[in-house]
């Protein structure tokens, strides 16, 4: 029985490795190569900066283009 999840949890780890590979593609280009950061207090508040609007205001080719929010009302709508 055991082996018979093997191939499953192997596709799964490589379709959540895609989707980490993309995030860190999109932070580090969106993020960390955009700003200098002087001290950790700073790094932090940039980082949330970035993740709010990153989660609020800026479309994934993954959600068919649209924002987050926007995918969650569609969603809570259905």
């Amino acid at each position: 029985m055991a082996a018979a999840l093997v191939p499953v949890l192997h596709q799964r780890q490589r379709i959540t490795g895609a989707f980490i590979e993309s995030f860190n593609g999109s932070f580090r280009d969106e993020c960390l190569n955009e700003h200098w950061f002087p001290d950790l207090a700073d790094a932090r508040q940039l980082i949330e900066s970035w993740r709010k609007k990153s989660n609020t205001s800026r479309p994934h080719s993954s959600l068919e283009q649209m924002t987050p929010e926007e995918f969650a009302e569609k969603q809570d709508g259905l």
